[in-house]
């Protein structure tokens, strides 16, 4: 169980407007080994917003996320560290109103968002431009009208 907070400068790939992100929250991960398989529960809620740089309204929404993954050592190493493979799955619930920009439709409330993808995981986190990696992940997205592929650097729930 563990709180975090995430903060930057954004815009979109249209060449929007730059905006200030920021997201708070607490996530959970419980884990347990069944034979050669390790089996991960996590659950999220995060409160995110967004402000134009130069000012105006923001935006904000809240999430929960629930996701399973399921792991299995490898019977290789990477950079002397042992390695897992895990498939996961994630159901991830809005409200307060996220929204989807769709060019040609407008905008859609964003209500539920599913994803699953797979990662692999290292024992020890590896170091790279000052960065400790402990997973990587590829994963696609879908629901409510959003689309989308993510590529993740840590555990994804």
């Amino acid at each position: 169980l563990g709180p975090y907070v995430q903060a930057g400068l954004g815009t979109d790939f249209s060449g929007g407007d730059l905006a200030w992100i920021g997201a708070a929250g607490i996530k959970s991960r419980y884990s347990f080994e069944r034979g050669a398989y390790r089996f991960s529960i996590g659950n999220g809620l995060v409160v995110a917003a967004s402000r134009p740089a130069a000012g105006g309204d923001s935006t904000r929404f809240t999430r929960f996320d629930a996701g399973l993954a399921v792991s299995r050592a490898m019977h290789w190493t990477l950079a002397d560290r042992g390695t897992r493979l895990s498939a996961f799955y994630i159901a991830s619930f809005f409200a307060d109103g996220a929204v989807a920009l769709q060019p040609e439709l407008g905008t859609e409330d964003i209500g539920t968002v599913q994803t699953a993808g797979v990662a692999l995981d290292v024992d020890r986190p590896l170091r790279f431009l000052g960065l400790e990696i402990g997973s990587l992940g590829l994963s696609y997205l879908n629901g409510d009208g959003l689309r989308g592929v993510r590529l993740n650097a840590g555990f994804p729930f």
